[in-house]
C-alpha cells in the first residue's frame, strides 16, 4: 500500500500502520534520501531504493564485483543472520545471482561512497582493501544486517516520514521502476525474483500518476465525434426554459398521447368509450 497523503494523516493521528507492508511515494522517497546524504552509509540505502537489493546482498557485496565503468553490479554473495552469527552464502535460487544495471546518479554515489571510505580508513590507520566490502563499520569490517535494519529505522524517525521496514525498500525500488516504464519482466530480473509470476503477484500497484496516464491513454483510444468533445458548459435559465418546452412538445406530440394513431377503428372505439359523437 502507497503511503497516501490521507494515510499518513491517519498514522500521525494514530499512530497505526495501514497495512504490513508500505511503500513510500516518490516524494516521501526524495525526502528520506535527501535528510540522510550526509550519512557514511547514504549509498547503501540510495541502492536500497533505486535497485532494490535484498539486505543481505548489499551488506555481502563487495568491490569486485562492482563495475562503474559500466554501470553494473554483479550481486553473488549475501550476508545472512543465523541466530546472531552473521554467514556469508549464495544467494537461495539461480535468480538470485544476476547483474543489476546501475543508473548514473546510483554510479555517482558509489564514486562518492569509495572516497569518503578511502578517507575513513587512511584516518582509522587502515590500509585499503579494494577486494574488500563495499559497506563496512568504521574499522572496515562487514556490516551486520541486523544492525543496518536497525539504523534504517532511526534514520526514517529523524527524516519525520512515514514508517517502512528496511525490505519494504525492494518494494519502492520495484514502484519507481515501474513508474519509469520498465516491465515487470525487467523488474524480476533486477530484484532477482525466481519467476515471473512472483514479481507479477507482488507488485499489482503501481505509482498513482502512472496509472493515472495509463487511464488517459485508453481513453484516448476511442474515437469520438468533435461535439463530444467539447468541454461541458453550464445551460443558462433561458435555454433550460427552452429545453423543458421542448421536452413538454414531445410529451404531447409522443405515442401515448393517441393522436398518432392512425387506426380509424381504435378511434372510433375510443369515441364510443368516452361518448364523443
Amino acid at each position: 500500500m502507497m503511503w497516501t497523503a490521507g494515510r499518513v494523516e491517519l498514522w500521525r493521528q494514530t499512530g497505526t500502520r495501514p497495512g504490513p507492508v508500505m511503500v513510500w511515494t516518490p516524494d516521501q522517497t526524495g525526502a528520506f534520501l535527501d535528510s540522510i546524504y550526509q550519512h557514511r552509509l547514504y549509498a547503501l540505502y540510495h541502492l536500497v531504493a533505486y535497485r532494490g537489493p535484498r539486505r543481505g546482498e548489499v551488506c555481502g557485496l563487495n568491490w569486485p564485483d562492482v563495475d562503474l565503468d559500466q554501470k553494473k553490479m554483479l550481486i553473488q554473495w549475501q550476508l545472512v543472520v543465523v541466530g546472531w552469527e552473521v554467514q556469508r552464502t549464495r544467494p537461495k535460487t539461480e535468480a538470485g545471482v544476476r547483474e543489476v544495471v546501475l543508473d548514473d546518479l546510483t554510479v555517482e554515489e558509489f564514486h562518492r561512497h569509495r572516497e569518503r571510505q578511502r578517507d575513513e580508513r587512511h584516518v582509522m590507520g587502515l590500509g585499503w582493501d579494494p577486494s574488500g566490502p563495499v559497506f563496512t563499520t568504521l574499522e572496515g569490517e562487514p556490516l551486520h544486517p541486523a544492525a543496518v535494519s536497525t539504523e534504517f529505522q532511526d534514520l526514517i524517525v529523524k527524516a519525520g516520514v512515514p514508517p517502512i521496514r528496511l525490505h519494504d525498500a525492494r518494494h519502492v525500488a520495484a514502484t519507481l521502476m515501474h513508474g519509469g516504464g520498465a516491465d515487470l519482466k525487467v523488474i524480476q530480473e533486477t530484484l532477482g525474483h525466481s519467476s515471473y509470476e512472483v514479481t507479477a503477484n507482488i507488485y499489482t500497484s503501481v505509482l498513482e500518476e502512472r496509472a493515472r496516464e495509463a487511464a488517459e491513454g485508453a481513453a484516448q483510444l476511442v474515437p469520438r465525434t468533435p461535439a463530444r468533445r467539447v468541454a461541458h458548459t453550464p445551460r443558462t435559465p433561458s435555454q433550460s426554459q427552452e429545453d423543458h418546452k421542448m421536452a413538454k412538445t414531445q410529451v404531447r406530440t409522443s405515442a401515448l398521447g393517441g393522436n398518432r394513431t392512425p387506426n380509424l377503428l381504435i378511434r372510433r372505439y375510443i369515441w364510443i368509450f368516452w361518448g364523443c359523437p
